[in-house]
Formats: C-alpha cells, structure tokens, sequence
C-alpha cells in the first residue's frame, strides 16, 4: 500500500506518527514505495524499496531504490536527483542534508544540465538553494570537453570554473593550466584567471 507523509527532520518518529509541520519547516514529502520499518539500533527510518523525496522548497527531487532517514539526514541508494534549475544527477549512493542544503554524491556518478554534460567524478555536490555543482576527483566532462581535479558551475554564470591540472577543448584546441575559467556562451578559455575573476566561485570549491 503507498501512501505519502511529510517528516520533520528535526526529531526521530515512530513509524506512525505523520508530522504536519514538517511542509511548513522544510517542505519535505517523501513517498515510500513499499513497507518502512525503524531500525532501533540506529533510529534510521528504512525504506528497502525505496521511494521519492520531494523537496517543495528547494525543487530536488529524489528517486531511489533504497532510502533511509535520519533525524537530519537522508541517504538515497541507486538514487536519480533532479533540481529545479534543470540538472539531473544519477549515483550509486547520495547523502541529503536538507538542513543544511546540500547534497553529496559518490559512485558511478553522471551529471548533466543546461551547461554541462556526461559530467563524472568521484564526489558531486549539489547546493541546493542556488543549484551551484562542485564535482571532485578524475572530472570528466563531456560537453564540454574537459578534465579536471574539480569542476564548479554556477547556475547563474554562463561560466565553468576547472581547477587542477585542467584542459578543456577551446577554439578547436585543447589547453591546459592549473586554473581555467570558461565562457559556454563564447566557448573560449581563460587560463590561470587571478582571484577577482572566480570570486563567485570560492564559496563552492573543495
């Protein structure tokens, strides 16, 4: 039998009691898929067949074939994400921290949006106030072209931030340097940009 409820981070439930404040505290609904049972040794409400999370305050929402929620966390395995800025994130295992807005991936990890795409790397995390990505780890990128140690792109800025060893095709070549802004809208790179050119980006690297 499914059925929906919201669920107020804040404390741990029992399995039958529905918190009605949790729409007003988070926005959160989550829709389990087939039975949930409380784990007593770690007060993780599990989901074994999973579910969907939908975050109506933030626009992420979440479908995985195991879930599991804790007093401020939820972990999501064999989980697709998608966000309300277009982005769409599949992983083996994500780690949602609505409190603190943030969304943390690892495990055969593929991103892509209106910026990027076929995007890959050990860590993908997800603001999920401002749509900011930071991948972490053999970044790879499809489209564009590129590889990395870490990939930030803003929503908001038609820009990609490579640092770390980083190339990426650019005027039909590929090139390199420790640090490369790029234009998606130019489609040109810039190499080693000096601190005032990627100050919308610090608040998101690794």
């Amino acid at each position: 039998m499914k059925f929906k409820f919201t669920l107020m981070l804040s404390v741990l439930l029992p399995l039958n009691v529905l918190c009605a404040q949790a729409g007003s505290a988070f926005g959160l609904e989550i829709t389990p898929k087939g039975e949930q049972k409380l784990n007593l040794a770690t007060g993780a409400t599990e989901m074994p067949q999973g579910g969907t999370i939908q975050d109506n305050k933030t626009g992420v929402k979440v479908v995985a074939g195991t879930i599991s929620v804790r007093s401020d966390t939820i972990t999501a395995i064999d989980a697709k994400l998608s966000t309300r800025q277009g982005g769409t994130l599949h992983a083996d295992n994500i780690v949602y921290s609505p409190k603190q807005f943030q969304v943390t991936a690892t495990g055969n990890l593929s991103y892509s949006d209106q910026r990027v795409a076929g995007l890959s790397a050990r860590t993908i995390t997800v603001d999920t106030r401002s749509g900011a990505v930071t991948a972490v780890g053999d970044v790879k990128t499809k489209r564009p072209s590129a590889t990395a140690d870490q990939l930030v792109a803003l929503p908001t800025k038609n820009q990609l931030l490579l640092s770390g060893d980083a190339k990426i095709m650019s005027g039909g070549r590929n090139v390199g340097a420790e640090k490369i802004m790029f234009n998606l809208l130019l489609g040109k790179a810039l190499l080693n940009p000096v601190a005032s050119d990627v100050a919308n980006f610090a608040p998101y690297l690794k």
